[in-house]
């Protein structure tokens, strides 16, 4: 955790949850007088019939607006580059962001060039834009991305072969809608993929060094709700009361870490997404085990904590060091009954890249924060551990 030290915590979105709240958006929209609004989202989201839902609160209300329907998973440099040439020429007042995680971040890139203009490549980094971007409406449809309550998107960079990170305070969305019945449809692979990536969040961001008590209430709570609840969100999807809470504890989590910071978990998976197109939560899940196996002596309380938050119960006879050791086997054991992959092959990489991520990975921002000192040795140990 961070020593006592002059520290920010930071909320720029309001949250509106609950079963059916999006028939909400009819009222802000009013309130705040938008009127030239563009809804943006992916093929996925079309054919599931949930985009159809948010369109119809919109038509019952009478209130029009334009479609993107185009974004790719990972959006990368190119496609946001072309993406924006095709809606640059609307009037836009309002972008209202209905998806996952790659839907999230082209939102914002779009939100971002139709104030700053020009590539999103040039404003890699935080805080490097200069113009308030368009205000940004959020309604995820996964239980994972954590994107509608932080403050940056991730673009990938084929030639570059990484993935970065563009941010800024008014990038994080004005309001998000956690609609759960939106969710009842979502196939339990992505409930299972999704659900791992809130729960990295909350894991990465709870053992980090800049942690805080605000943070560790946040975190600690989403550890306990996605315990509770991914299981049988996988099961069936329909049970809106696990899925609701899965929503929820997403949610928490990203506000948790994105107000702390994660860690080499997240520096490999941005590593990986800069060479092979796979998703985000798979990886992390992989790398999530190895990780703690690294780091849990740098912090053993945290990782006893974390034990003891997934379910490895109160073992009074353990020491805070045995508790520790197994937090990496309890989320091993969650990873098995959620039948995910557990090998980095099982997605198609190929082991002659080892060097190339390792050397991406130990440059990313979140290296600096991870619990235990890392060197590309040791990052490349990781992943091949991982392999």
């Amino acid at each position: 955790m961070a020593m006592l030290s002059y520290q920010e915590f930071l909320l720029g979105t309001r949250l509106v949850f609950g079963p059916g709240c999006v028939e909400r958006m009819e009222e802000e929209i009013r309130k705040q007088g938008y009127e030239n609004i563009l809804l943006i989202t992916d093929q996925g989201i079309v054919h599931s019939g949930v985009f159809e839902h948010v369109m119809g609160v919109l038509d019952a209300a009478k209130i029009r607006y334009s479609v993107f329907d185009e974004v790719q998973s990972n959006p990368d440099v190119a496609h946001i580059d072309k993406a924006y040439l095709a809606i640059r020429e609307q009037q836009t007042d309002l972008i209202i962001a209905v998806g996952g995680g790659s839907v999230m971040d082209a939102a914002k890139a779009f939100a971002l060039l139709l104030t700053n203009h020009g590539s999103i490549r040039n404003y890699e980094g935080r805080g490097v834009f200069q113009k308030e971007a368009i205000p940004l409406f959020a309604v995820p449809t996964t239980v994972g991305t954590g994107s509608e309550v932080t403050r940056a998107c991730v673009i990938s960079d084929h030639e570059r072969h990484l993935k970065m990170i563009v941010g800024g305070p008014s990038l994080a969305p004005k309001i998000a809608f956690l609609d759960a019945c939106l969710l009842t449809k979502l196939p339990s692979y992505l409930v299972a993929a999704t659900g791992i990536d809130a729960l990295t969040h909350a894991i990465e961001g709870y053992v980090c060094k800049k942690a805080n008590p605000i943070t560790d209430a946040l975190n600690r709570h989403a550890l306990a709700m996605i315990h509770s609840a991914i299981r049988p969100a996988v099961a069936d999807s329909r049970n809106l009361e696990a899925i609701n809470n899965m929503l929820i504890a997403s949610t928490i989590a990203g506000i948790g870490a994105g107000n702390a910071s994660l860690g080499v978990v997240h520096a490999i998976s941005h590593a990986i997404g800069g060479y092979y197109d796979v998703p985000h939560g798979l990886v992390n899940g992989i790398l999530l085990p190895h990780a703690i196996e690294w780091n849990w002596i740098a912090n053993p309380a945290r990782y006893a904590d974390v034990f003891e938050l997934l379910g490895g119960g109160c073992r009074h006879a353990w020491s805070l060091e045995e508790k520790a050791k197994e937090a990496a086997a309890v989320v091993r054991s969650l990873l098995e009954d959620l039948q995910m992959p557990q090998r980095l092959t099982e997605l198609g990489l190929k082991a002659s890249n080892i060097d190339m991520i390792a050397k991406q990975a130990i440059e990313d921002g979140y290296v600096p924060n991870n619990p235990r000192r890392l060197t590309e040795a040791d990052v490349r140990k990781l992943i091949a551990a991982a392999w």
